[in-house]
């Protein structure tokens, strides 16, 4: 699927509920933050290390956030970036340097220029 789609960025596949479903904006910005890779990033290129770390955390992320949110509308970890991704000027939670959010595809995206640099 991922070669299917090689150059779509892989948060807009991650939006896709034909592959992902449930997944929405928020989930998508998380697995790509714990992936630190950018929004922007092809599906294409993600090696076969990369491939099996985002399988393990698309479950992870839905997981917590069903054991979180799913519950009780409660927030999802403290070490997330899903607490500082809503507003503009919040910092990211692993390095804090200064989240971007601009727009990909007509839909939000947030995440850390430093964190998420693209090797």
């Amino acid at each position: 699927m991922l070669q299917r789609h090689a150059r779509v960025p892989l948060k807009m596949l991650l939006l896709d509920q034909r592959y992902f479903p449930g997944v929405g904006n928020w989930m998508a910005d998380e697995i790509m933050w714990q992936m630190k890779l950018p929004p922007a990033t092809p599906s294409g290129s993600l090696t076969g290390k990369q491939v099996t770390a985002l399988h393990r955390t698309v479950k992870k992320v839905c997981k917590g956030a069903m054991d979180t949110v799913g519950v009780d509308w409660s927030d999802p970890p403290q070490d997330w970036l899903f607490r500082y991704r809503w507003e503009d000027g919040h910092v990211c939670p692993r390095c804090q340097a200064e989240l971007v959010r601009e727009s990909l595809r007509g839909r939000t995206a947030c995440w850390c220029p430093v964190c998420q640099k693209r090797n």
